[in-house]
């Protein structure tokens, strides 16, 4: 994770180091699907071509109950961008392309109550033999993104600047880990079904490859 914050926050800085001494620099804030998160901007081409990198992070936990099992789990959003913004018209409408730095998964951990059972590969284990069992959900680290948009921050307009992009990211295909705590967990027939129930899952969550990006933000121009 601190590579990723490291990695992410230098990208963010590209467009300043690279550029601040000959053009306009905008910084930005907004609220986006890959959550909260800042922005800055500069213009390769004036009113044709800018680079832009930023910044997002979110946190949301989900408590449920199935079967005498509690279960916590937590969205972790945390990712970088570096894109490069188009404007065909020179003016505020503008296609993007980039890679988002992907460091967002889902973690879960199932903690049994006395007398419930886990199914794992159709098979049906007592919890106490089984013990705790921890997720976690991953993709790729570096996603394509493609999107539309419409603002220039680096514009000649006002210092403010409101801007909007939809988009997609590309994850790929995801990876699942799942590991327990209980005495099962160095039993072969065992972790022969916690692998298979894990292919299962990442079967499952195959068609979930994408993920539309939906920002809304406001940038000032120095």
């Amino acid at each position: 994770m601190k590579k990723m914050h490291v990695c992410a926050l230098t990208l963010a800085g590209v467009a300043i180091t690279t550029n601040a001494q000959a053009f306009d620099v905008a910084v930005g804030a907004h609220v986006s699907t890959l959550g909260a998160g800042v922005e800055v901007t500069t213009p390769i081409v004036p009113s044709h071509l800018n680079v832009r990198g930023g910044v997002h992070w979110a946190e949301y936990g989900i408590d449920a109950e199935s079967d005498g099992v509690d279960y916590d789990a937590d969205l972790e959003l945390f990712s970088g961008l570096i894109a490069a913004d188009w404007h065909p018209f020179q003016g505020r409408f503008r296609i993007t392309g980039g890679v988002l730095l992907n460091d967002n998964k889902v973690t879960g951990r199932g903690e049994p109550n006395p007398g419930a059972t886990y199914t794992i590969n159709d098979t049906v284990y007592a919890a106490t033999n089984v013990g705790r069992l921890d997720a976690e959900i991953s993709y790729n680290t570096a996603a394509p993104y493609l999107g539309i948009g419409w603002g220039n921050p680096v514009g000649r307009d006002s210092n403010w600047t409101m801007f909007a992009d939809i988009g997609v990211a590309f994850l790929g295909s995801p990876d699942v880990d799942l590991e327990v705590s209980g005495p099962l967990a160095t039993n072969a027939a065992f972790r022969a079904d916690l692998e298979q129930e894990k292919k299962d899952l990442e079967d499952d969550l195959d068609s979930y490859t994408y993920y539309p990006v939906i920002k809304v933000g406001v940038t000032y121009k120095f």
